[in-house]
C-alpha cells in the first residue's frame, strides 16, 4: 500500500500514527510462537494478530506494535526521530469520527485494573473511516511493563462504551517492541 497525497503532507503526530499502518517497510507479523523468529511479512493471519513496525532507517526510533482484531485496532507507538511522545491508541467502528482533533475525557478499562478517566485526543486521521482515541503515555517502558499477555481493553466517552477488544500473546509483542526500542531488531 502506498501513502496517499493527504498522508504525505502531515504533522509529526500524524506521521507517527499513520505511517506504521500505511507502509509495508519494517513490518512483521508476530504470532507469539517464537519471539526471536522473523515472521513472513506476507503472512496475515485470519484471526486476531499483532504487527510490529520498525523504521529500518532509524533503529530504536519509530517502533510500534499493533493488535488487529476484526475491525478494532490497539497500538503502542514509541518515540520517533522527530518526537519523544509515546502513545497508546484505539480505533474501531464504534469510535465516533471527529473532524478536528479535540481534547476529551475518556475512561480506559482493562482486565484486573481500576478504571482510569484521563484526558485524551479524539481525532480522525486522513484516510481513516473511524475515529481514533489517543492516550499520551508518560513512558513507553512503563506502559510495556504493565502490558499483560492476555488483556481486555474498553474505552468509554461520556459514559458510553465506544471500544472493546482483547488480545492474547501480548508478551511476545511486548518483547519484540522492546528489541526494536533498543535497536536490536
Amino acid at each position: 500500500m502506498t501513502l496517499s497525497s493527504s498522508v504525505l503532507a502531515q504533522t509529526p503526530l500524524e506521521e507517527q500514527l499513520v505511517k506504521p499502518m500505511h507502509s509495508n517497510r519494517g513490518i512483521s507479523v508476530i504470532d507469539g510462537s517464537d519471539p526471536d523468529a522473523t515472521p513472513d511479512e506476507e503472512l496475515i493471519p485470519s484471526g486476531p494478530y499483532w504487527k510490529l513496525f520498525n523504521n529500518p532507517e532509524t533503529p530504536s526510533k519509530g517502533c510500534s506494535i499493533s493488535h488487529f482484531n476484526e475491525d478494532n485496532l490497539v497500538a503502542y507507538l514509541g518515540p520517533t526521530q522527530d518526537s519523544q511522545a509515546s502513545i497508546f491508541l484505539v480505533t474501531g467502528p464504534k469510535v465516533p469520527v471527529s473532524k478536528k482533533a479535540k481534547q476529551v475525557k475518556a475512561t480506559l478499562s482493562t482486565n484486573g485494573e481500576s478504571d482510569q478517566t484521563v484526558n485524551v485526543t479524539h481525532w480522525t486521521l486522513p484516510d481513516f473511516k473511524h475515529g481514533v482515541i489517543i492516550f499520551t503515555l508518560p513512558s513507553i517502558d512503563i506502559a510495556l511493563d504493565a502490558m499483560e499477555d492476555e488483556e481486555g481493553v474498553r474505552v468509554s466517552l461520556d459514559g458510553k462504551q465506544i471500544f472493546e477488544s482483547a488480545w492474547t500473546k501480548g508478551h511476545a509483542a511486548r518483547n519484540k517492541m522492546r528489541k526494536c526500542l533498543t535497536g536490536k531488531l
